[in-house]
């Protein structure tokens, strides 16, 4: 189990920022502090071109002692094909302070949403972990998941609007087969 709590605020139509933190355990009642966490997305486009881009930064502090802090940057791209909206992010990770250092790794996300029904979207995601940016893992030790999301928004009596979204992935995890159960409640103000 993994659960997240966080606050998120958009600073200006370019500059999101959220800092949440992570729990991580066996089962979702002995889950402890793993991380705090500072995400900042600065769009770089906005309907300039085909697509817009963005420049995606995470700083994690580990909890722990010895366990250090890391360093999360990359390209977030964003288009449309048709009625699909299409997202593809590349992230570049390094570790810093801990008692292992790793070299900088790469990761990459993806999602393919289609609209079905107002406020409702439906289509697949896909994430994973390649090894070292520039010299990749093997494909038997790279992990990979893929499965389907679906997204839904609507507005709030307050005249605020919620959106969740709920993904279901399969494939490797830190190399080890597994599933994943993605669910993201969003409340916006």
């Amino acid at each position: 189990m993994w659960p997240e709590l966080g606050l998120g605020y958009g600073i200006n139509e370019h500059w999101y920022t959220r800092v949440y933190v992570s729990n991580e355990g066996e089962d979702l009642g002995l889950t402890t502090l793993d991380s705090t966490n500072w995400q900042n997305d600065f769009k770089l486009t906005s309907g300039q071109s085909s697509y817009d881009l963005a420049l995606h930064t995470k700083v994690t502090w580990y909890a722990g002692p010895g366990q250090g802090q890391m360093l999360e940057i990359g390209p977030a791209f964003q288009t449309e094909a048709g009625l699909w909206r299409i997202n593809t992010n590349l992230f570049f990770r390094r570790s810093f302070g801990a008692d292992e250092v790793e070299p900088t790794q790469l990761s990459y996300q993806w999602r393919a949403l289609y609209p079905v029904l107002q406020g409702w979207h439906w289509g697949l995601v896909g994430m994973g972990e390649l090894g070292e940016w520039n010299h990749w893992a093997p494909v038997g030790e790279q992990s990979h998941r893929i499965g389907p999301t679906a997204m839904s928004s609507w507005s709030m009596p307050d005249g605020h609007s919620m959106r969740a979204e709920a993904s279901y992935l399969q494939g490797k995890i830190d190399g080890q087969n597994g599933n994943m159960l993605l669910v993201t409640l969003r409340y916006q103000y």
